[in-house]
């Protein structure tokens, strides 16, 4: 993946809340299993899945290409 990508990543999961930003980033950047995440979070399993899927939204928000207008 080119730098910029890399970095327009990083920007995004920076703008998450603390809690679901930690989940990102131990799993993904980390990677840790999700156990390993519940365990360095004190949080349940199901916690740790359930902040990575609200997550998702505003990185792929964040991460999308701009739409086109078309014109008529």
């Amino acid at each position: 993946m080119p730098l910029d990508h890399l970095l327009d990543v990083r920007d995004a999961v920076l703008k998450l809340p603390n809690e679901l930003r930690a989940c990102v980033e131990l799993r993904y950047f980390g990677e840790m299993t999700f156990a390993e995440v519940s365990s360095a979070l004190d949080v349940g399993v199901t916690t740790v899945k359930e902040r990575l899927r609200q997550a998702r939204d505003p990185l792929r928000a964040s991460l999308a290409p701009p739409a086109t207008v078309l014109l008529a």
